[in-house]
């Protein structure tokens, strides 16, 4: 069984914090892709903005891959991400 992620239609971008919840990760992860080249992103001034359907389609990508260890443990979601070079 797959959970299906709600993308908000009426906003374009969001901010990694905003992101990171949308996905059930932390910001620092999605920094990471970013710097790796994984995640698409703009950043207009000092904030990163990524859109909605490439944070999921990225997530998706390192979830088939077996990047993204997902876990649940009382409630609560650990993440960490494989190491691409």
């Amino acid at each position: 069984m797959s959970a299906q992620i709600v993308v908000p239609s009426d906003r374009p971008f969001l901010n990694l914090n905003e992101a990171a919840a949308l996905v059930g990760l932390k910001p620092p992860t999605l920094r990471r892709a970013i710097r790796r080249g994984q995640l698409i992103y703009a950043r207009p001034g000092r904030a990163y903005l990524v859109r909605p359907s490439d944070v999921t389609t990225w997530l998706e990508e390192e979830l088939r891959l077996g990047g993204v260890k997902v876990a649940t443990k009382n409630n609560s979601v650990a993440a960490k991400t494989r190491d691409r070079k």
